[in-house]
Parts: C-alpha cells; structure tokens; sequence
C-alpha cells in the first residue's frame, strides 16, 4: 500500500542544538520517497538529493544552496528512467570542489550502479 510521504529539510546553526524547517516538503509530492542525501563542499555549497515516483517510477532530483543551505533552489531532475531508479547517495571528491551522485537504475530491467560527476 503506498504512503504519504514527505521529507523536510531542516537546518542547524548551533551545532545541531535547535533545528529549523525551512522546507517541509523538498519536492511538492507526498508520494514514493525513497531516500535523500546530502553533501557539502569546501566552498559551504549544499546539495541535496533524493528519488521522487510522483511520476510513476522511481527518478532522481536535486537541489543545490549556494548560500550555505539558508535557501534551496529549485529541484532539478537527474535521471528520468523509465522504469526505477533509488537508492541515491551523494558525496564531495577528496578535495572537496566536486560532487558525485550515484543511485541503482533499473532502465532496461538490468539494474546497475551509475554515477556523475559535477
């Protein structure tokens, strides 16, 4: 049975004492959330991203916060598989000047691991 589902994305200034909800709902959809992850790199640039099916199948989105993660623009799509796509993690290279998403896609009933690089 599929649930409503919804992911916040909150904010510490304090070292994670008090948390603020600056967006209660990352996508606008209350379905098929799967999983989000976040990565900071050396310049205080935050990335978000998570997988959405509001579209029937499992896509990857992001979204990017030049001002420390204060405000989020708006999501973008990584993937759009037509089947599914999930269990997406982000990270910053070694250096930290660059991110790397990977997820499991599922584009021709073949599952894989594919990953980019921006």
């Amino acid at each position: 049975m599929p649930g409503t589902y919804r992911q916040s994305y909150r904010r510490s200034l304090d070292g994670g004492v008090s948390w603020t909800v600056l967006y209660p709902n990352l996508h606008g959809t209350t379905t098929g959330y799967t999983n989000v992850s976040v990565a900071m790199d050396k310049n205080n640039n935050v990335y978000i991203v998570y997988t959405d099916k509001s579209t029937g199948n499992g896509d990857v989105y992001g979204r990017y916060s030049n001002t420390s993660g204060t405000n989020l623009g708006a999501y973008f799509p990584i993937s759009s598989d037509p089947l599914n796509d999930g269990h997406v993690e982000i990270t910053t290279t070694t250096d930290g000047c660059d991110v790397i998403v990977g997820w499991l896609e599922d584009r021709d009933g073949a599952r894989r691991v594919v990953s980019r690089r921006g």
